[in-house]
């Protein structure tokens, strides 16, 4: 593993040449030693083609009367990823004002930007926003009322209005974004008081955008358009059914990704025979983010320590401990979600070597006891042993499906740098897309200065 080296890349988007063949392939033992050898582990690896190849599946989403992907920026917010989805045509979300000016600063016009907020967006920030041509998924009364209040948003402001409706959705709570356990989006019943204060004001809601949760199967997905049209006869001036994302990626080998097609096609005919019904055409938004993302990226790491508490007969475990933990990929520790594990020896083994394996529980470098890589799946609280080849430190570890929250995710916690990432490009040549934080970088901000005596 080499070193963290600032002077390594020149730029924020250098291409990394050496030792590089000129195709290599994603995911192969002989290409995951030359990225170990090339790059700063702990590493983000991103595949081009396999972005490429996600965004082109949803693209092809059957529809009824028109279709806008938009790509949830929070997945990971780099900027040549931003741009790489920009040129396939896709549009985007933004849940701050900091990721609509990061969409704003990556050249994208704000016109292919709708932003939803927890919180309020400050006025002179939505005011500009939506001059450029942004708009503004409202996610509260309080803030349908205030923007309207401060003319922000006017009769002339094509209003979207964010509910949370009591969708049939049995998920991790912790990924479950609609219900009376949820705090996001306008609860379906104050719709009335939406209409209220839309009357008075003399606004005009035109899209209606629901998201249920992240990483739910194709029957939920399905349930939750479902009850969207519960609700549509309140909003005659609906064009537009944003469904949100929260399509299930595959990240272990337990997970049943969503069927985009199968979901489509069924979606499509709710949509017509809402069409058949009442006369009115709506044009289909979904907003997925890990589903773009998640399986076109790993985290490459190495074992960097190897330690057992004794037999397993006495209730002893066997510990990998990596360079990398929680503070560069935290959903196993906080949803107790499972990413497929591979270890590849840092030499090629022989025959004999190969056969051998053993069970590990894989943890991360961090100074706390729930920083794990392999928890009981859905439950980060316990922890599980999977089975590996024999491992020895400074072999390397491949944590599959890690692009989408992975890096967004990451901290510095225990002062750790945030980790560098590379792209993979589909002509097969490697970009350096961030380079590794330094300490510098960690504490520039801090300071000492005397801002007076308090009364």
């Amino acid at each position: 593993m080499k070193p963290s080296n600032p002077a390594k890349n020149t730029s924020k988007n250098s291409r990394v040449k050496k030792n590089l063949p000129k195709k290599i392939q994603f995911f192969s033992q002989k290409t995951i030693r030359q990225l170990a050898q090339i790059c700063t582990l702990p590493a983000y690896v991103y595949s081009e083609k396999k972005l490429q190849q996600a965004a082109t599946e949803l693209q092809a989403m059957p529809h009824a009367y028109g279709l806008t992907l938009r790509f949830a920026i929070k997945a990971d917010p780099n900027k040549n990823l931003l741009t790489l989805f920009d040129k396939r045509g896709l549009h985007f979300l933004a849940s701050s004002t900091y990721e609509t000016e990061r969409i704003l600063l990556a050249g994208i016009a704000a016109s292919k930007i709708l932003i939803t907020s927890q919180e309020p967006i400050d006025a002179p920030s939505l005011r500009r926003f939506l001059k450029q041509g942004a708009e503004v998924s409202i996610s509260s009364l309080y803030q349908l009322l205030s923007y309207a209040k401060a003319k922000i948003i006017t009769q002339k402001t094509p209003i979207t209005l964010r509910l949370n409706i009591d969708s049939p959705v049995d998920i991790h709570y912790k990924t479950n974004v609609s219900g009376r356990t949820s705090s996001f989006g306008i609860w379906h019943e104050h719709i009335a008081s939406c209409l209220k204060i839309a009357s008075q004001y003399k606004l005009h809601i035109t899209r209606l955008h629901i998201h249920a949760a992240s990483g739910i199967n194709s029957s939920q997905w399905l349930g939750c358009a479902k009850a969207a049209f519960k609700i549509l006869h309140h909003f005659p001036e609906v064009r537009t059914l944003n469904l949100g994302g929260g399509f299930k990626a595959r990240r272990d080998s337990l997970d049943i990704r969503s069927d985009i097609k199968k979901i489509g096609t069924e979606v499509k005919q709710i949509f017509i025979a809402f069409y058949a019904k009442h006369g009115r055409k709506l044009a289909l938004e979904i907003e997925p983010g890990g589903f773009l993302t998640a399986e076109a990226g790993v985290l490459l790491a190495q074992v960097a320590d190897i330690v057992t508490t004794g037999p397993a007969s006495q209730g002893g475990r066997n510990f990998l401990k990596l360079n990398a933990g929680m503070n560069d990929l935290i959903r196993p520790s906080l949803y107790g979600s499972r990413h497929e594990i591979s270890l590849i020896p840092m030499q090629p083994r022989n025959i004999k070597e190969k056969l051998q394996t053993k069970h590990y529980i894989v943890v991360g470098h961090c100074c706390e006891n729930g920083d794990l890589f392999t928890p009981e799946k859905g439950n980060p609280n316990i922890h599980e042993s999977i089975k590996l080849p024999l491992a020895k430190t400074g072999d390397y570890v491949l944590i599959g499906a890690a692009g989408g929250y992975g890096s967004a995710l990451s901290s510095n916690y225990n002062s750790f740098p945030l980790a560098a990432e590379y792209l993979l490009a589909s002509d097969g040549q490697l970009l350096c897309i961030r380079k590794r934080q330094t300490l510098q970088q960690i504490t520039g901000n801090e300071i000492r200065q005397n801002l007076g005596l308090l009364a």
